[in-house]
């Protein structure tokens, strides 16, 4: 518990009234927190009430001449570090939570009436403590932009300002207003995932970390400014989920976006009356399609094909991490969906085909996270986007077994477009378009009907 006493004796023109309030309320209210604290075996951590927690710039230290109380935004004049006043208050104060310096003190008697003995004008007047620990006012340090409360031990000097733990919301809400600040579509979840991946925890156990070290908040700090340069969030933790699974992600191949489960949902609910499946996975990039149906049915037989070779690598990688734990391998090929034999030993067998094809119209304009990072082999598909489409509603009509499903992914540009190619295929039937997770147009499904494809 960090508390910070307050000089309310101007705020009253009845200045004997004003001490009367401020003496009685303070000292009940110290004297129940240090027996709360004592009791409980935390600690009391009291700031000296003359120390500036709101002039003060928790990223430099540098002090305000002056902050009125109708400015809620806290403005370093040194480092023009900007932050909410009371936000940037909280993080000087959350510093005296294990630091020892002069405008902090710990659990004292509770018949001290509140008032620290650390206490008084040493900091308003530039005088120096009177007991033989020395405190005073350090005259600033180097260019003079950092001014450094420091304590003198026996003429010794020692810096007042420490690093000490801190605590993790406070570095989460930096790490929300920074990458809000950049333009991050999501900032406080891409902050919370951040701190989870640095803590090695999942991201709902972040509330049982109140406190972290500084290497922590460095690492955390490391990773949001390069999140804040827009590069992709699995990247930087180097997985993404599928599912029930995760899979290894980074540059090279494609990240699977959360719009794609509801596809894998669609397919596992097409399979559910199904015994011993059989599944391909068109233009599979990392795998994570084909390894997420060949964890959640052990007992389906999945087939996965790509034709760029750095993400083969990746997908390699990711159904060997997937065996290791026991899932069902699969089988993995290299080849082009646009050739008409591939797969040519499955026709008529295959009981689901999955597809994350490459679909953007040429020119579209994307968020840089998929700009600069990645492949453009996986994000374009021509100037309408169905390059690759086209051919895989042929090769899915002539893969599928009687009553086998089509799932085909899809830009929301092709609403009617890719529905339709569906449709003019004879031999596929209940042509339906689902949303995604924002209610745009994202995938169409079919069913394989009787008759020659």
């Amino acid at each position: 518990i960090v508390v910070e006493d307050l000089h309310v004796a101007g705020m009253l023109r009845n200045r004997r009234l004003a001490r009367h309030i401020a003496g009685v309320g303070w000292g009940e209210l110290r004297r129940q927190l240090d027996y709360k604290t004592r009791r409980y075996g935390g600690r009391l951590v009291v700031a000296d009430r003359w120390y500036p927690s709101s002039k003060t710039c928790s990223n430099c230290h540098a002090v305000k001449a002056k902050l009125r109380l109708s400015d809620r935004t806290f403005h370093c004049d040194q480092c023009h570090f900007t932050l909410d006043r009371d936000l940037n208050a909280a993080r000087n104060l959350a510093a005296l939570v294990t630091s020892h310096s002069w405008w902090a003190t710990e659990n004292e008697p509770a018949g001290n009436s509140g008032k620290t003995s650390l206490a008084g004008s040493g900091y308003r007047h530039g005088k120096t403590h009177p007991h033989n620990t020395g405190w005073a006012n350090a005259a600033p340090q180097g260019d003079g932009s950092r001014h450094v409360f420091a304590r003198t031990v026996n003429g010794e000097r020692l810096s007042g300002v420490s690093r000490q733990r801190q605590p993790l919301r406070l570095a989460i809400l930096e790490a929300e207003r920074v990458l809000g600040d950049a333009g991050v579509e999501s900032p406080r979840v891409d902050a919370e995932l951040i701190a989870a991946h640095v803590l090695g925890v999942e991201r709902g156990r972040l509330p049982m970390v109140p406190l972290v070290d500084p290497p922590v908040v460095d690492a955390i700090g490391q990773l949001v400014g390069r999140r804040a340069k827009h590069v992709p969030l699995q990247h930087l933790t180097g997985w993404a989920a599928m599912g029930d699974i995760t899979v290894g992600v980074g540059p090279g191949v494609f990240v699977p976006r959360p719009e794609t489960e509801l596809l894998l949902e669609w397919g596992l609910a097409r399979l559910r009356d199904v015994e011993h499946p059989v599944v391909v996975d068109l233009c599979t990039g990392s795998g994570a399609l084909a390894l997420a149906v060949a964890s959640a049915r052990g007992d389906a037989t999945v087939h996965a094909v790509e034709s760029d070779g750095v993400a083969l690598a990746w997908a390699r990688q990711n159904a060997e991490v997937r065996a290791q734990a026991g899932d069902t391998p699969i089988r993995l090929y290299a080849g082009d969906v646009t050739e008409p034999t591939v797969f040519a030993d499955l026709d008529g067998t295959v009981h689901l085909v999955l597809c994350n094809p490459p679909y953007v119209p040429d020119g579209t304009r994307v968020p840089p996270e998929v700009a600069e990072h990645d492949p453009a082999v996986a994000v374009f598909a021509g100037p309408d986007g169905l390059n690759v489409i086209r051919p895989v509603v042929a090769l899915a009509a002539r893969l599928l077994t009687v009553g086998g499903g089509l799932a085909i992914e899809h830009d929301d540009t092709h609403q009617r477009s890719v529905p339709a190619l569906l449709a003019a295929r004879r031999v596929l039937t209940d042509v339906t378009d689902h949303p995604d997770l924002a209610g745009r147009p994202r995938f169409t499904t079919a069913l394989r009907a009787a008759g020659a494809a």
